[in-house]
């Protein structure tokens, strides 16, 4: 039967959480660290699963993960980003709206 969502495990809740995901019928996905919490064959197969899915659907997919293999399982463009090359990229929210920034 049903159970109490407080009693699921992380890997059990972060399962949950892209299964609503994809049934919700999104335009886009926005993973950040969706699959840190699976072990590694429950992960492969998550990933597998979720990446076959959005190319299915025409979804445009941004991950977010310090995991080399879960980028490396992106089929697309793959950002890398360091520290010393972002640190300075805003120094505050406001410079996003300056000429110099995005706005």
């Amino acid at each position: 039967g049903p159970r109490d969502p407080a009693t699921l495990s992380g890997g059990q809740r972060a399962r949950v959480n892209l299964m609503r995901t994809l049934l919700a019928a999104p335009r886009a996905l926005l993973l950040d660290e969706a699959f840190s919490r699976l072990d590694a064959d429950l992960r492969e197969r998550m990933r597998r699963f979720v990446f076959d899915r959005a190319a299915r659907l025409g979804l445009p997919v941004l991950q977010v993960s310090h995991d080399a293999a879960d980028a490396a399982a992106t089929n697309g463009i793959v950002l890398r980003l360091r520290p010393e090359q972002t640190k300075n990229a805003f120094r505050s929210h406001n410079s996003l709206w300056s000429k110099d920034g995005l706005g």
